[in-house]
């Protein structure tokens, strides 16, 4: 009995300190790339055509911003339509401020499927917090998280939810959240055909990873060379 109450209080302890570090990560990086901003230290490229193509889209114009001097669209520059599921949340708050939060609270929670591979692992113990951990002080992430805003910054913890499902083998998670990196900027779908070939060679399921990969080459032809 004892046994068990020390197994269930440590679990307990390591879910309090998982979450204790992406709140501490959220409260931290949400003020400083707030008052980042406040402090006239963003710029209109890239936060300034973000907000505009976010404003436009949710106002039925697609991803339209006018930093070029003569009004352009995102696509011509970079083809990222997360930014159209992303307006409505200029429908709460519209403001910068709001892509700032809202790309600090996506990177936190990327340390969850990690959490969640973790314990798959080593068990609900202390260990599998070193690699959430590891994640949120990665100083690259860090920087790219206090660089503006960037679809391509929420594409990393995408990535990690499409391949925690991808190794859990719940395949329609792992092709919502492919869609989804896929989403965020013309060469993400080149990783999604990687994640299909480790189904392939690791998972051996030719039909889930031909599929990813027939997804991820169309796409890539046709942002790339079409749009």
């Amino acid at each position: 009995m004892g046994r068990v109450s020390s197994v269930m209080g440590q679990r307990w302890v390591a879910r309090g300190l998982f979450w204790g570090m992406v709140l501490l990560y959220i409260a931290l990086f949400s003020t400083l790339t707030i008052l980042k901003h406040e402090a006239f230290q963003t710029t209109a490229f890239d936060l300034g055509n973000m907000d505009q193509a976010v404003w436009n889209s949710l106002h039925g114009r697609l991803l339209p911003f006018t930093n070029w001097g003569e009004e352009g669209t995102r696509l011509a520059y970079h083809v990222d339509p997360i930014l159209i599921l992303i307006s409505p949340l200029y429908l709460i708050y519209s403001n910068p401020k709001t892509l700032l939060l809202f790309q600090t609270v996506v990177v936190a929670l990327g340390a969850l499927p990690l959490f969640w591979l973790a314990k798959e692992i080593f068990g609900e113990s202390l260990v599998a917090l070193l690699f959430p951990l590891v994640y949120l002080l990665f100083p690259a992430l860090e920087a790219a998280n206090m660089f503006d805003f960037h679809p391509t910054t929420i594409a990393a913890p995408l990535l990690l939810y499409a391949f925690y499902y991808l190794w859990k083998r719940r395949y329609p998670w792992f092709f919502l959240f492919s869609f989804l990196v896929m989403a965020c900027k013309e060469e993400m779908p080149l990783l999604v055909i990687m994640m299909g070939l480790y189904v392939l060679l690791v998972q051996r399921n030719w039909r889930v990873g031909l599929t990813a990969i027939s997804l991820g080459v169309a796409w890539f032809i046709i942002a790339v060379y079409i749009i």
